[in-house]
């Protein structure tokens, strides 16, 4: 979001991933890796949104 003009990104968690190319000029990761990352952290971002969510409406009930 943004604040003041200046851009703020909210980091919750982090899945580093292996090169599985060696190469200096690349950086590469096994396709099934980055899969399972992606899953990962789309499954994050719903429950953190859906308890975010929940949370708002407890308070405002």
């Amino acid at each position: 979001h943004s604040r003041n003009g200046n851009v703020v990104a909210l980091v919750w968690g982090a899945l580093p991933q292996p090169r599985s190319d060696r190469q200096k000029d690349r950086v590469e990761t096994n396709p099934e890796q980055l899969t399972a990352a992606s899953a990962h952290a789309e499954i994050s971002f719903f429950v953190i949104f859906f308890l975010d969510i929940l949370v708002v409406v407890k308070i405002d009930a």
